[in-house]
Protein backbone atom coordinates (compact mmCIF):
# COMPACT_ATOMS: atom_id res chain seq x y z
CA UNK A 1 0.00 0.00 0.00
CA UNK A 2 1.33 3.44 -0.93
CA UNK A 3 2.37 5.73 1.91
CA UNK A 4 0.52 9.06 1.71
CA UNK A 5 1.14 12.21 3.76
CA UNK A 6 -0.67 15.54 3.84
CA UNK A 7 1.54 18.45 4.84
CA UNK A 8 -0.45 21.12 6.66
CA UNK A 9 0.59 24.74 7.07
CA UNK A 10 1.44 24.60 10.77
CA UNK A 11 4.99 24.74 12.07
CA UNK A 12 7.07 21.61 11.34
CA UNK A 13 10.67 21.18 12.52
CA UNK A 14 13.21 18.74 11.09
CA UNK A 15 10.84 16.41 9.21
CA UNK A 16 11.85 17.15 5.60
CA UNK A 17 13.52 13.79 4.89
CA UNK A 18 10.62 11.91 6.45
CA UNK A 19 8.06 13.83 4.38
CA UNK A 20 10.01 13.31 1.16
CA UNK A 21 10.21 9.54 1.84
CA UNK A 22 6.45 9.12 1.25
CA UNK A 23 5.12 7.74 -2.03
CA UNK A 24 2.57 10.56 -2.29
CA UNK A 25 2.99 14.00 -0.73
CA UNK A 26 -0.02 16.33 -0.68
CA UNK A 27 0.53 20.02 0.11
CA UNK A 28 -2.06 22.67 0.84
CA UNK A 29 -2.51 26.18 -0.59
CA UNK A 30 0.49 28.54 -0.40
CA UNK A 31 3.34 26.81 -2.21
CA UNK A 32 5.10 30.12 -2.77
CA UNK A 33 5.90 30.74 0.90
CA UNK A 34 9.58 30.28 1.78
CA UNK A 35 10.57 27.44 4.08
CA UNK A 36 13.54 25.30 5.01
CA UNK A 37 13.57 22.00 3.12
CA UNK A 38 15.05 20.27 6.19
CA UNK A 39 11.83 21.10 8.06
CA UNK A 40 9.12 20.57 5.43
CA UNK A 41 10.74 18.60 2.59
CA UNK A 42 10.43 19.52 -1.06
CA UNK A 43 8.44 16.73 -2.68
CA UNK A 44 4.94 17.52 -3.94
CA UNK A 45 2.69 15.20 -5.89
CA UNK A 46 -0.73 16.72 -5.23
CA UNK A 47 -1.50 20.37 -4.57
CA UNK A 48 -4.79 21.10 -2.80
CA UNK A 49 -6.16 24.62 -2.77
CA UNK A 50 -9.27 26.67 -2.23
CA UNK A 51 -9.65 29.60 -4.54
CA UNK A 52 -9.12 30.55 -8.11
CA UNK A 53 -7.37 28.17 -10.47
CA UNK A 54 -5.85 31.08 -12.41
CA UNK A 55 -2.40 30.62 -10.81
CA UNK A 56 -2.30 26.87 -11.36
CA UNK A 57 -0.36 26.96 -14.68
CA UNK A 58 2.38 29.25 -13.35
CA UNK A 59 2.63 27.30 -10.08
CA UNK A 60 2.95 24.02 -11.98
CA UNK A 61 5.87 25.54 -13.92
CA UNK A 62 7.61 26.40 -10.62
CA UNK A 63 6.83 22.96 -9.18
CA UNK A 64 7.00 20.50 -12.11
CA UNK A 65 6.63 17.47 -9.83
CA UNK A 66 2.94 18.31 -9.24
CA UNK A 67 0.96 15.46 -10.79
CA UNK A 68 -2.52 16.58 -9.70
CA UNK A 69 -4.29 19.69 -8.48
CA UNK A 70 -7.30 19.48 -6.18
CA UNK A 71 -9.07 22.85 -6.38
CA UNK A 72 -12.06 23.21 -4.08
CA UNK A 73 -13.76 26.00 -5.99
CA UNK A 74 -14.65 26.87 -9.52
CA UNK A 75 -16.08 24.37 -11.97
CA UNK A 76 -16.63 20.88 -10.58
CA UNK A 77 -18.35 17.74 -11.59
CA UNK A 78 -21.88 17.51 -10.15
CA UNK A 79 -20.81 14.77 -7.73
CA UNK A 80 -18.06 17.03 -6.31
CA UNK A 81 -20.49 19.89 -5.73
CA UNK A 82 -22.89 17.57 -3.93
CA UNK A 83 -20.04 16.13 -1.85
CA UNK A 84 -18.74 19.61 -0.88
CA UNK A 85 -22.25 20.75 0.13
CA UNK A 86 -22.62 17.62 2.25
CA UNK A 87 -19.32 18.35 4.02
CA UNK A 88 -20.47 21.89 4.83
CA UNK A 89 -23.82 20.63 6.10
CA UNK A 90 -22.16 17.90 8.16
CA UNK A 91 -19.73 20.29 9.87
CA UNK A 92 -22.22 23.15 10.13
CA UNK A 93 -19.58 25.61 8.85
CA UNK A 94 -17.12 26.02 6.00
CA UNK A 95 -14.36 23.40 6.40
CA UNK A 96 -10.75 24.52 6.34
CA UNK A 97 -8.71 23.65 3.26
CA UNK A 98 -6.93 21.10 5.44
CA UNK A 99 -10.18 19.34 6.32
CA UNK A 100 -11.34 19.32 2.70
CA UNK A 101 -7.96 17.88 1.71
CA UNK A 102 -8.04 15.15 4.35
CA UNK A 103 -11.56 14.16 3.35
CA UNK A 104 -10.69 14.15 -0.35
CA UNK A 105 -7.63 11.99 0.38
CA UNK A 106 -9.74 9.53 2.39
CA UNK A 107 -12.03 9.14 -0.62
CA UNK A 108 -8.99 8.03 -2.61
CA UNK A 109 -6.53 6.38 -0.20
CA UNK A 110 -7.18 3.77 2.50
CA UNK A 111 -4.85 5.38 5.05
CA UNK A 112 -3.10 8.72 5.32
CA UNK A 113 -0.61 10.40 7.59
CA UNK A 114 -0.85 14.09 8.41
CA UNK A 115 1.73 16.56 9.68
CA UNK A 116 1.63 20.30 10.33
CA UNK A 117 -1.96 20.35 11.58
CA UNK A 118 -2.36 22.20 14.89
CA UNK A 119 -5.97 23.33 14.36
CA UNK A 120 -5.15 26.99 15.00
CA UNK A 121 -4.27 26.33 18.65
CA UNK A 122 -0.84 27.96 18.35
CA UNK A 123 -0.12 31.67 18.23
CA UNK A 124 1.69 31.20 14.91
CA UNK A 125 -0.98 29.49 12.82
CA UNK A 126 0.95 29.25 9.53
CA UNK A 127 4.65 28.48 9.39
CA UNK A 128 5.29 31.72 7.47
CA UNK A 129 3.29 34.03 9.77
CA UNK A 130 4.98 36.36 12.17
CA UNK A 131 1.89 36.70 14.31
CA UNK A 132 -1.58 36.30 12.78
CA UNK A 133 -4.42 36.84 15.23
CA UNK A 134 -6.13 33.47 15.60
CA UNK A 135 -9.62 34.97 15.30
CA UNK A 136 -8.82 36.01 11.71
CA UNK A 137 -7.79 32.48 10.79
CA UNK A 138 -10.75 30.67 12.32
CA UNK A 139 -13.46 33.05 11.20
CA UNK A 140 -16.05 30.84 9.54
CA UNK A 141 -14.33 27.59 10.58
CA UNK A 142 -14.57 25.18 13.53
CA UNK A 143 -11.01 23.84 13.86
CA UNK A 144 -11.59 22.16 17.23
CA UNK A 145 -14.60 20.32 15.82
CA UNK A 146 -12.43 19.27 12.87
CA UNK A 147 -9.73 18.02 15.26
CA UNK A 148 -12.30 15.92 17.14
CA UNK A 149 -13.50 14.33 13.89
CA UNK A 150 -9.94 13.63 12.73
CA UNK A 151 -9.04 12.16 16.13
CA UNK A 152 -11.94 9.74 15.60
CA UNK A 153 -10.44 8.74 12.26
CA UNK A 154 -7.14 8.26 14.05
CA UNK A 155 -8.85 5.80 16.42
CA UNK A 156 -10.27 4.04 13.35
CA UNK A 157 -6.66 3.80 12.08
CA UNK A 158 -7.32 5.57 8.78
CA UNK A 159 -5.52 8.79 9.76
CA UNK A 160 -2.27 9.02 11.69
CA UNK A 161 -0.77 12.19 13.15
CA UNK A 162 3.00 12.49 12.65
Amino acid sequence: MAKVIIVGNGVIVGKGKLIDSYDTVIRINHLDKPYKVKNRGKKIDIWALIGSKKNVPSTRKKFPSIKEVWAFSGPHKNQDIIWMRNVRTWLGVEPTTGMFTIMMALKRFKKIDIIGFDFFTKRKIHYWDDDTPTYLAIRGHEPLKERKIIKGWEQDKIVRFI
